[in-house]
């Protein structure tokens, strides 16, 4: 029997083998067209596209220059060039070469032009096997089509905006309770998420963040983090597949947690009876992701991984709010925070009913300056992939030595939103926190996308066309909240010994945790 079993098993590898050598002999068209792509690429990036491995030095090896290190690289061999990249940047992409740009007038192209939003890059396309991770923002197809129907109109302005009053009074009751200011000096991103997952579970999830399916779902989705899983298993076999299992079984805990919340809302049985007192996801005005899913029929894997992949895009939020209150805390920057303070101060009272909405967040012009800062200055990814639909011509190089090239259909290329953003042709003194940048250009609408030197499509912070992000007014609407709770009750300021350093990845991830020093007015 032992040897019949290792014969079926020698034969099956033989024939699997065989497939593999007669596939890699008589491609497909498909294949054809793949491999010519990449020798295209590959010619581009040995023989015309500037850049070398020791470009990646810096942003690798020195963490205090790290968020200058991508603009230096474009300003050293253009605003089209050749990336090496190593480590987790490299892990993240699939390569250690990829053609990357901060060219406006060819991500203006790449953002909206339909050819190119149709297909998502290869890269996007397999983070939908991992567990627990696909999302509206990996998929492409009808199945995209169907996922942005279902989710988009509960990103409408006029739904979040019914959460108001309760996000107002959640913020307010988070950061004056007991510990609120020793927790923070230690770390204050930390704090920040706690409060924003509430407010999501709420407005997303149409969930009670007191109750038990909130509080099941809470923990749930704050156990699952697949970056430190793989980081934690490296280049190792065995830890991979460890890995691999761990992120298996974070998934698996929101699956039971979101399967709850489905079940009873489909026999009207739903054990959401928390404590909050304001619960506008109780009314049917109001629109969450869930309800939307099963109305959709959507299946219990796709809930749940859009459940987790709509959180995991939400924590964004909470690190633009923590990089805001770092910026307006520093010593240099405290008249920000003054003049913050007296705008917030002057429109908004909670406690008589004025809190931060929809058609407030129009009249705060300083508000609205850091916010935009905040973004230009730290965006939330320092770059995003795209692949080309159809052949691009774009110029590359430098100075006088600029040549015009094809970048082929299906040509991954990495778009630098940092070196944008920071790109001393774009922008006046880029590295300097300015949001006066934005008040003496009377530009304080997040939907401009033109720099302070009127460079059009130099700033893009939530990407645009037709994958852009739709939780623009959602961002909105909880940094003004949270500012307003904070800043209206203490004053803050960042430790001087304090340090900016950020972990070598295009995520923004600190090395250490920012702490935030406040003090009760």
């Amino acid at each position: 029997m032992d040897i019949t079993f290792t014969n079926v098993t020698m034969s099956l590898c033989f024939f699997v083998l065989l497939f593999a050598l007669f596939k890699k002999m008589f491609p497909d068209a498909k294949t054809r067209d793949k491999l010519k792509v990449e020798k295209i690429i590959e010619h581009l990036c040995d023989k015309v596209l500037k850049g070398g491995p020791s470009d990646w030095d810096d942003f690798e090896n020195n963490a205090k220059i790290r968020e200058k290190a991508i603009v230096n690289m474009a300003l050293k061999n253009g605003n089209t060039f050749a990336m090496h990249c190593r480590g987790h940047v490299a892990d993240a992409l699939g390569t250690n070469r990829i053609i990357a740009t901060c060219e406006p007038t060819l991500v203006k192209e790449l953002f909206l032009n339909k050819v190119h939003t149709i297909k998502r890059p290869e890269r996007y396309r397999l983070a939908q096997f991992l567990p627990g991770l696909d999302g509206v923002l990996f998929q492409d197809g009808e199945r995209w089509k169907t996922h942005s129907r279902a989710l988009i109109p509960v990103f409408h302005a006029s739904n979040f905006n019914q959460y108001a009053r309760f996000m107002n009074e959640a913020a307010v009751v988070h950061v004056t309770q007991t510990g609120w200011q020793k927790e923070v000096e230690k770390d204050l991103l930390k704090s920040i998420r706690q409060l924003a997952t509430t407010m999501v579970l709420a407005a997303g999830y149409g969930v009670d963040p007191l109750g038990e399916e909130g509080k099941q779902l809470r923990s749930a989705i704050y156990g699952y983090d697949e970056k430190a899983r793989f980081r934690w298993a490296g280049k190792n076999p065995f830890k991979l597949l460890f890995a691999l299992g761990w992120v298996w079984w974070d998934a698996q805990r929101i699956k039971k947690a979101v399967k709850v919340i489905v079940d009873n809302r489909k026999t009207g049985n739903s054990r959401d009876v928390g404590s909050s007192t304001n619960k506008p996801w109780k009314s049917a005005k109001t629109l969450n992701w869930i309800d939307r899913m099963i109305e959709f029929k959507f299946p219990l894997k796709d809930i749940y991984n859009e459940v987790n992949h709509l959180h995991a895009a939400h924590k964004a939020i909470a690190i633009i709010i923590t990089f805001a209150l770092y910026e307006i805390g520093l010593e240099k920057n405290i008249s920000w925070q003054t003049k913050l303070r007296e705008e917030l101060k002057s429109n908004f009272d909670i406690a008589h009913g004025k809190f931060p909405d929809k058609e407030s967040i129009k009249k705060l012009p300083i508000a609205m300056s850091i916010w935009k800062e905040t973004l230009r200055m730290h965006p939330i990814s320092l770059g995003v992939l795209r692949e080309t639909g159809r052949d691009v011509e774009t110029f590359v190089g430098t100075g006088d030595a600029k040549e015009k090239v094809v970048l082929p259909k299906g040509t991954p290329i990495q778009i630098l939103l940092q070196a944008m953003h920071y790109h001393p042709k774009f922008w006046d003194t880029p590295e300097e926190f300015r949001p006066g940048r934005w008040i003496d250009a009377d530009d304080t609408s997040q939907r401009s996308t033109t720099s302070d030197l009127k460079v059009k499509n130099a700033f893009i912070p939530f990407l645009d066309g037709q994958r852009q992000c739709q939780g623009r007014f959602l961002a909105e609407l909880e940094f003004i909240v949270v500012l307003n709770a904070i800043i209206l009750n203490y004053e803050i300021s960042v430790p001087s010994t304090y340090e900016f350093m950020l972990q070598p990845d295009f995520y923004p991830e600190m090395m250490h945790p920012i702490p935030l020093n406040v003090k009760k007015i």
